[in-house]
């Protein structure tokens, strides 16, 4: 039955709707629902040669679905309070109806204050996903606009360790750093920072409305597997790092390409762990997202500890015991992740403080006084964020799986706000400054170098 539920043609009515308030289904259809036309319906050729790219298959793998027996339930429940036929408690991204939460109703001034305006769960990310590619593309185009034609000032000179033979040395040779004729463009490296977002959001637009592309994007949304999400991290955080270890002068190759790859490594953890840990699926192909793959299942959810028989509150308690070994043992990915994420960060915050330690005069000096303050806030500011980016997944991991989508919401955010910080102090102390980056860097920005 189970392989008979994944040849199963797509639903018409899970299509992503533009600009409609809400997307209908069987069964749940809103009271201003309309056909959905042109480039958006999957199941058309009229539009070419959109069409050719819109129109699915004939047969693709649905959309994951509770058990019909709670569909049938929440049907006979009559309508909600928006005028809606009510819905079981989770559903597709694509077909559960999400009113505006009251973050957003108070940012827009409860401009949302229809009570029957809704928009699908997948719709609101679609949105999430605008948002931040407009946001990405500008950043970017604020770098290179500023930098253009400028190129050589924000140049930072990798090193590299050549062996010096000697016969005088007690081995037989000492070492010294060259340049390896292979210097960094920050400003170039920060760009691809945005630009790699920037593709990852403008794909997932460009995917969003699209049933041929259900498969891609929705359907691994709800099996709680963005893969897209740690792509991008792998290529846009090491990145980052290579930026902070040049505005710190941790330039020595072998050490850059450590700091990159262990960032690297941390980050397929994360990764790992999403595709280790998945929803329970049901013999009959549905799926419970009630619990995760190894928990078992909730003993009387809706009732309170003391609402409960002794022999229930055993069998909740075993339950509970099992559900945190099984957590335990889903995020053994990420806990080994955790360990380079440690590495890397010693190793910049090691050479950081030395680095602080080698630029007194005197002993009694301040060590930060003569270093350009945004060098210490982007290094210490960066470790903030890269520490807020454990916690949505170990919440939302522990949590039931049904509100696992909304990780699709905190993580772009968390992300732009990390790359925002290190850009505008970049932008403000770096990419204006006279000179560019190396008098940007220069110990009291260059007004006492005498005294060295």
């Amino acid at each position: 039955m189970a392989e008979a539920a994944e040849t199963q043609p797509l639903n018409k009515e899970v299509s992503l709707r533009f600009p409609e308030g809400s997307v209908g289904s069987v069964g749940s259809v809103g009271p201003e629902t309309k056909p959905t036309e042109g480039m958006f319906d999957g199941n058309t050729s009229k539009a070419e040669p959109w069409g050719s790219i819109t129109r699915r298959k004939d047969y693709g793998l649905p959309i994951p679905k509770p058990p019909q027996k709670d569909i049938d339930d929440a049907i006979r429940g009559g309508k909600d309070s928006h005028g809606y036929t009510k819905q079981c408690e989770w559903e597709s991204v694509v077909v559960k109806r999400q009113a505006p939460y009251i973050l957003i109703r108070v940012l827009t001034l409860n401009c949302f204050c229809t009570p029957n305006w809704t928009l699908t769960r997948a719709q609101w990310l679609w949105f999430v996903n605008i948002l931040c590619l407009g946001l990405h593309v500008y950043y970017l185009v604020l770098i290179w606009d500023t930098t253009l034609g400028k190129g050589e000032q924000f140049e930072a000179t990798v090193w590299r360790i050549k062996p010096v033979w000697n016969a005088t040395a007690v081995d037989g040779h000492t070492a010294i750093l060259v340049d390896n004729l292979m210097p960094i463009r920050v400003d170039l490296v920060l760009g691809f920072v945005f630009l790699g977002s920037s593709i990852k959001h403008g794909l997932l637009v460009a995917l969003g409305p699209f049933d041929r592309w259900l498969w891609l994007y929705w359907r691994q949304v709800d099996l709680c597997f963005h893969y897209w999400r740690w792509a991008e991290f792998a290529i846009t955080l090491p990145l980052t790092m290579m930026v902070i270890c040049c505005i710190i002068h941790l330039r020595e190759q072998n050490a850059i390409a450590s700091v990159f790859m262990l960032m690297f490594s941390s980050i397929a953890g994360f990764f790992l762990t999403e595709l280790w840990s998945r929803p329970h699926r049901n013999q009959d192909g549905s799926y419970n997202m009630f619990r995760w793959m190894g928990d078992d299942a909730p003993v009387e959810r809706f009732k309170t500890w003391m609402d409960l028989t002794a022999e229930q509150k055993c069998e909740r308690a075993y339950q509970k015991s099992r559900r945190r070994m099984n957590y335990v043992v889903r995020m053994f990915p990420h806990v080994l992740g955790i360990f380079p994420f440690v590495a890397m960060w010693v190793i910049v915050l090691n050479h950081f403080f030395f680095f602080l330690e080698d630029t007194r005069l005197k002993n009694t000096d301040d060590i930060y006084q003569r270093v350009p303050d945004f060098v210490p806030m982007i290094v210490l500011g960066s470790l903030v964020f890269c520490l807020l980016g454990f916690f949505p997944l170990w919440w939302w991991q522990w949590a039931e799986p049904q509100h696992y989508w909304k990780t699709e919401i905190v993580y772009p955010f968390l992300q732009l706000g990390g790359k925002y910080y290190v850009w505008y102090l970049m932008n403000q102390n770096v990419f204006t400054f006279e000179g560019g980056l190396g008098p940007a860097l220069a110990l009291d920005q260059g007004v006492n170098m005498t005294a060295l």
